[in-house]
Order: structure tokens, then sequence, then C-alpha cells
């Protein structure tokens, strides 16, 4: 029975814990971005995907260059199995 105490405990404390590095990361943000004369989105996920955190989550923003790196992760996945060279020309 204590042990079962225990473990409860620990987990509670874990998860309030997680909870809390959470919201000093969210005063963190808020912090560099208040006062800035632009609207600033953020979206973290941890990499289980349990933890996540979201600033003006439900807004769209234009991805400017920001699409380029999912390219060139695209491009040099399909390089590295084999299907196109680093020298073809890839029309987008």
């Amino acid at each position: 029975m204590i042990k079962k105490i225990i473990m409860t405990l620990v987990m509670i404390l874990s998860v309030s814990k997680a909870f809390s590095q959470t919201d000093i990361l969210k005063e963190n943000i808020d912090e560099i971005i208040s006062g800035k004369r632009a609207v600033v989105g953020v979206a973290i996920c941890s990499e289980d995907g349990l933890d996540t955190l979201s600033i003006k989550g439900t807004e769209r923003f234009p991805m400017q260059s920001v699409y380029k790196y999912h390219l060139a992760l695209t491009v040099l996945n399909l390089v590295e199995k084999g299907k196109i060279q680093l020298k073809d020309k890839i029309v987008i």
C-alpha cells in the first residue's frame, strides 16, 4: 500500500514538474515577444508528442522560406533511397 502511494506521488510530482516547465517556457516566450511590433506564433511538440506548447496556434501564418527546409529533407531522402541524384533537376 505504501509503495502504491509513493508511486502515485512520484507520478503526480513528475506530471506537475512537466507542466511547470511548459508554463515557464511559455512565460519566457511571451516575455520575448511582448512589446514587439509583430504577430508571433509558436508551436512546440516534444519528441514523444506528450508535451505541447502553442501560442496563437489556431492562427495561420505565411510559410515564407520555412518550406525550403522540408523540401531539402525530402530531396535528400530521395537521394539516400537512390531515386534521384543531387545533380538532377527537379521542377517544383
